[in-house]
Formats: structure tokens, sequence, C-alpha cells
């Protein structure tokens, strides 16, 4: 009983070396990064139809010292098999997580388990979010697990199948563009000034200490008027680099508002007379109060503001005729005198002058380097883009070529990359070519011209690669009724339907065990009840439509409140539990526990990567899209529905679901924008507030398109109402089955 790892992956003859996809690669990278050889590595042949979809050639060092074993689709277990490989299973615990960025993220974490000292958690970034979010919310992940993989082994393909020819051209992918203007921009750092600050008070110290033999270097620091100095904070995985910029030689050093007023007080502070009387003052009331103190602090900003300026304008004036003293002097020395006095001023500085402008300078005058693709530290997804780089380097013999010059941020972070101790010792472990050298054979890749893509200007691409995806559209009013206008004109009505329950929909709490009550997944107190009526809504409907040895699957479950349930109260069915976020999955886990259920299997996974077979799909508030992704699934499958949406702001255009969803909707002249303002409107539902009844109208347009799409598949669907509607403002329920 331990972990196992499934990935696609089979030997290219008896002995040489691999095929696999680069995805595969990637994991088999982290695992050795990461030394877990307590994974068991299974490694799957695949379909011929399969084979050669996406596949390159990897040396077979990769999976040296690794316990691992060949072996074919049919030998693969039921329960992986409902999911896209990669994948990892925990069999003591039931867990079976799939999809490349859920798998590498687990391997990271039971290594910082078998092994806290080496820090592999770091790798994770801050606040343990990288690759955190699923590819359907967030255009990061997307990126890293889905559009860099296929766009750089179409580039490989077509880099090694290319007819030679001069005037070849390739046309470099969209996606590898979009991961080097990812890199152009300043890295996004929470709380940057706090952490500049820290830095400041951590490293000036040292900095300044010159028995601390910091070094900087020289070629940056150059007498003139200004300097750069880079330095480096070793971390456990890589390291963190930050600029300073300061003026050296002729600084003009403008006080701020408050340095001025500081210094006038203390040159003008005079003690008091003793033998002055004390004089009580006449009392104002408040409003001559504010006015004169707004009248002494407008005369006392305007002192400053004249002293402030005189200042300025006296040193320029300083400035500007030592500049053309200076000028002067150079026109008279000979030409071997004015080289010599400009080469003097092209020396660098020493460690004493620059330790001595240290002294003075702030936050303003650092600047953190974008040195790896998620900000300031490496993690997991530098590790992942490593390969996906090695691999695209190695088709062109590690000669970037003309490709460079549209892709020098990449280059530069693949060059730094190559620099770290750690991941040097991983690659040379995997076979990799950590000399960057050209092949002794004869290089053709300065045969190929790369020509930059046409970047297209659509929703989508205007969204920045970040953790989490946001639309900028609104439900503003001309665009609503605009909207509203062409679902009256289209004709389409909001048709309510009923409960199969109708009103009878109680469950009887105090017969459940302690473990199956939301009480024990850590709901507030004041929520309890209200989630109570939420899940008996559910849980009625699943019992009305399920029969024995049915196959129930719990989408976005959480920590299991609805999926436990609908477990205990129907053993004779196989209930999987599907979430992708770890500490709801870690909570659902403890209660099975304790609970002894044997009837559930918990799938950390995105909803795009399950693909089992099941009969009834359940969901409560799937946020946005994921109500449109489980509605798809079920649809797919055949299978009957309970679907509680929510969140209708957060719809968005995904690689899978486009809006509207109906032919219904699409045929009345609805576009992607129209869903969009409806998703905002019909989040305006919650109670006691003007919009709501408007607000509740769009909800039921957003599950109307839901429903009709449903029809359009010969389903029976059900818009209904959870009882009583005040358990929660996001009170629909859609409840469809098969014809």
């Amino acid at each position: 009983m331990g972990e196992k790892i499934y990935i696609r992956g089979w030997r290219d003859g008896d002995h040489g070396d691999m095929k696999m996809p680069l995805v595969s690669s990637a994991v088999l990278f982290v695992t050795r990064y990461c030394q877990a050889d307590h994974f068991n590595v299974y490694l799957v042949k695949t379909s011929e139809e399969e084979e050669n979809d996406n596949v390159i050639t990897v040396n077979s060092d990769i999976i040296k010292d690794l316990r691992y074993e060949f072996i074919k689709e049919n030998d693969v277990p039921c329960l992986v098999k409902n999911c896209i490989l990669p994948v990892t299973v925990d069999e003591r615990t039931s867990m079976i997580r799939c999809g490349l960025c859920g798998t590498v993220r687990h391997i990271v974490q039971s290594s910082h388990t078998k092994n806290p000292g080496e820090n592999f958690k770091d790798l994770l970034g801050f606040r343990q979010g990288s690759l955190r979010m699923c590819a359907e919310v967030s255009g990061w992940t997307k990126l890293c697990e889905i559009e860099l993989p296929s766009s750089i082994y179409q580039l490989i393909t077509l880099i090694r199948n290319r007819v030679i020819d001069d005037k070849e051209e390739v046309e470099i992918p969209v996606n590898l563009m979009k991961l080097e203007m990812h890199f152009e921009k300043p890295p996004k750092i929470h709380n940057d000034h706090k952490l500049k600050k820290a830095l400041l008070v951590k490293n000036r110290e040292q900095i300044l200490n010159p028995e601390s033999g910091t070094q900087f270097l020289e070629n940056d620091c150059k007498k003139g008027s200004q300097f750069l100095i880079e330095c480096d904070i070793t971390l456990p995985h890589g390291l963190q680099r930050y600029r300073v910029y300061k003026n050296v030689n002729n600084t003009l050093y403008l006080k701020s508002d408050r340095d001025y007023r500081r210094e006038k007080a203390r040159k003008e502070k005079v003690p008091r007379n003793p033998d002055r009387p004390i004089t009580k003052p006449r009392t104002r009331t408040d409003e001559e109060k504010a006015a004169q103190k707004r009248a002494k602090k407008k005369r006392r900003k305007d002192r400053e503001t004249a002293k402030y300026l005189e200042e300025i304008s006296l040193e320029r004036e300083k400035i500007n005729s030592n500049s053309n003293n200076l000028e002067k002097e150079f026109q008279e020395l000979s030409v071997n005198d004015s080289n010599d006095i400009q080469q003097e001023l092209l020396e660098p500085h020493t460690n004493e002058e620059i330790r001595n402008c240290f002294k003075t300078i702030s936050t303003l005058d650092i600047e953190f380097i974008h040195l790896y693709s998620e900000g300031l530290e490496m993690t997991v997804a530098d590790l992942i883009l490593f390969v996906y780089c090695y691999f695209l380097m190695q088709s062109l013999e590690f000669s970037m070529g003309d490709l460079g010059q549209y892709l020098p941020h990449i280059e530069s972070w693949f060059d730094h990359m190559m620099t770290l101790p750690r991941l040097q010792e991983a690659a040379k472990s995997c076979g990799f070519n950590t000399v960057k050298i050209l092949d002794s054979l004869p290089t053709i890749t300065n045969d190929i011209q790369f020509i930059k893509p046409c970047l297209p200007v659509t929703l989508e691409d205007e969204m920045e690669l970040n953790r989490r995806n946001k639309t900028s559209v609104r439900a503003i009013k001309p665009e609503l009724t605009e909207a509203l206008n062409l679902i009256q004109n289209g004709c389409i009505d909001v048709i309510l339907g009923e409960h199969p329950r109708r009103e009878q929909v109680e469950i009887d709490w105090s017969s459940l065990p302690t473990s199956a009550h939301p009480q024990d997944g850590e709901v507030p107190k004041k929520r309890i009840e209200r989630k109570c009526q939420q899940l008996e809504n559910l849980v009625t409907a699943v019992v009305e439509i399920a029969k024995d040895g049915d196959v129930i699957v719990d989408f976005c479950s959480g920590g299991g409140h609805l999926g436990i349930v609908i477990a205990y109260l129907l053993p004779k069915c196989k209930i999987y539990l599907i979430e992708n976020k770890e500490e709801s999955i870690e909570r659902a886990r403890i209660r099975l526990d304790n609970l002894q259920l044997t009837n559930v299997v918990i799938y950390q996974c995105n909803l795009g990567y399950f693909h089992g077979q099941f009969s009834i799909g359940v969901c409560l508030h799937a946020c946005g899209v994921a109500t449109d992704m489980v509605l798809q699934q079920c649809l797919d499958n055949n299978a009957a529905f309970v679907i509680c949406p929510c969140c209708y702001g957060n719809i968005v255009r995904t690689h899978q679901i486009n809006y509207p969803r109906s032919s219904k909707f699409r045929n009345a002249g609805l576009s992607y924008k129209d869903s969009l303002t409806l998703g905002h409107a019909a989040d305006q539902t919650e109670f006691n507030i003007a919009l709501a009844g408007q607000g509740c109208y769009c909800a039921n347009l957003v599950d109307t398109d839901r429903a009709e799409l449903a029809r359009e598949q010969n389903y029976t669907v059900s818009l209904c109402s959870l009882k009583p509607l005040s358990c929660t403002p996001k009170n629909n329920l859609l409840i469809g089955t098969p014809n």
C-alpha cells in the first residue's frame, strides 16, 4: 500500500530511449528534482491512435533509480481510467489526483512531508498558490497545463520535419509569445512595499559593513550620474534578485515637505521666556478653530513651497554653472587628456563609495527583478516550463538563433535556470544535456527563419496570466436593456417546474451520524440550518432518481457535505467526490474515515480531467462556468443531473464551454457579451435590495438557457427553487433526466 504515479510512456525499442508526452516528462523531472523515490511509477502504453499524439523522445535515464513498471492500457485500474493521465493514487486514503498541476503539486507536498529539511514546499510559492487554480478559471494554469505543451510540441515538430530551405519561415506559436510577454511585465508581488522594507532592514547592516565581504557587479557600477547595484539573496530553491538605482555624482537631493518642516523647527526652536505672563486665550467656536487652522496651514504651505522652489532654483543654477565650466575645461584639454578624464568617469565605483551611497536608499530605489515565471521565487511552474523549453532548445541543438530575438526573456530565464546547482543535478540525473554546446554535426538551425505571429485581440487574450481570471463586463443598464429586448423579441419565456417531492424535502438529521451532519464539516453555527435546508433539496431529489448500483458523482464537492449524506442514505450506490481544493478534500477524507464508508472514492482534479461513466451528476453552488461544465459532463454521459447554480457573474468562455449555451438563445441573437451581462445582473439577488427582482429574473434566464441545452438533447428538465427560498439567495435548482 503506497503512492503510485500513472503517466503515458513506453520504450522505443527493447533497450533504447523512451517515448512520452511533454507532460509526462515534466512529471518525471519534478519527481527526480524532489527526490520522490517513494512513488511507484507506472508507464502506460496507450492505444496506437494516441501513440504519436504530442509524443517526444526522452533519454531512458529519466526513470533511472525510480521504482517503475511498464504496463498496458488494459492493466490500468478502473478508477484510474476515469481520469486523464497523469494520475497519482494514494491507496491508503482512497485518494486519486489527476492532471499535470494536481499531480506535481502532490509530488511536491508528499516529498516535503518525507524530507522537510529540503523545503520542497517553497516550490508551491506564495501562500502555496502555484498552479493551484484550475485551467477553467486561471489563464496561467491553462497556459502551463494545456496550451504550452501542445504549442511547443507543434513547434518542435515543425523544426524537425522541415524541408531545408533558406527562405523557409516558421511562425512562433501565440502561446509561446504569451509567455514571453508575461516575462516582460514587472513581477506581481503581494505587499511589495513591506517586502522591500524588510529587505532593507535585513541587509543594510551586512552591505554597509566593509568586513562582510559583500561584492557588487562592477560592470553595472560606473562613475557618472547613476549606478546600478544588483544583489542576490540565496533561497533553498533558486535565488531572489533585486536592483538598486542611485545617483552618486551631482546628486540633487530635494527635501520633502516633512523633512523641510522638521529641519526648520530644529533651527528656529527658541526657549520660552519664563517671565512672560501666561494669558488665557479667548474661547473660540469650533467653526472659528477650523477656519483658523485651515488659514494657518495654507500660509505655512505657501511659505514652504516658496522656500522649496527657491532652493531648487539655486541648486539647478549651480549644477548648470558647474556643467558649463566642465564643458569649457574639456574643450580646452587635448584629446588625450579628454580621453583620460572620460576613462576616469567610466571606472567602477569602489565598494566604499557604493556603501556610502547605500546609506540613503529607500524602498523607492529598489526594483525586484522578474527572475522566475511566477515572480520573485522559483516555483513548480518553473520546473514544468524548464522541461518544455529544454526539449525546444534540444530541437534547435541548443542554439536559439533567429528565435532568440523574439524570445529574449525566455532565453534569459532558461540560461539562469541552467545555472542553478540543484536543477543541474536533477537535469543530469534525467539525462539532459546541461552544457549548452552545439553538436559536432553540422547545425541546420540557421536555416530556419522565425516570424512573429499576429496576436489576436479578443476578450480572452486581453486577460492577464493571473492565477484567477476576471472579466471586465458589468451589468450596465443600457446593455442589460438591450439583452432583455432580445429575450423578449425571441419569445423566450421562463418555465418553472416543481421538485420531485414537491414540498416534502425534509430529512431527519437526528437519524444521521454526527460526521454526516454539516456541523462536523466546519460550517459556522449561524449557517448550519440554512446549509441543511440546501442539502435537503438536492439529497431528496437524488434519492427519488437513483437506483441500486448507480454511480453518483458529486462535482465541486468541497468538504463532502452533499456527497457524504448521499453515500450514507444510498449504501448500494457508488459515490465519487470531485474537488480541486486540497483543504476541502482533506476535511472530507477525515469525515469519511470517521463514518467508515466504503462506497466513496475521492478525486482531486479539475472537472475537465474526469471522464468516467456515471448515472447521476450533482453539485451544490458550483461557481460560474463550473455549473456549465458539470451540466456538459452529465449530457455527455447521458446521465441525470441535480444542479444548484451559483455565481452567475463568474461565467466565462473557456476552451470547452461557450455562451449562449442553447440554440434557442443563439437564434434569438444573443451574443457572448449578452450572456455575461445577464450573468452579472443575476448576481444581484440578495434579499431586501432594489434590484433583487430583476436579478432573480436574469438568473432564471441564464438557467433557462442551460435547461434548453438539455432539452435539445432529449432531456426532461425542471427549473424549480429550493425550499424555503430564504435558505440562500442563489436558490434555483435544475433537475434533468434523459428520456
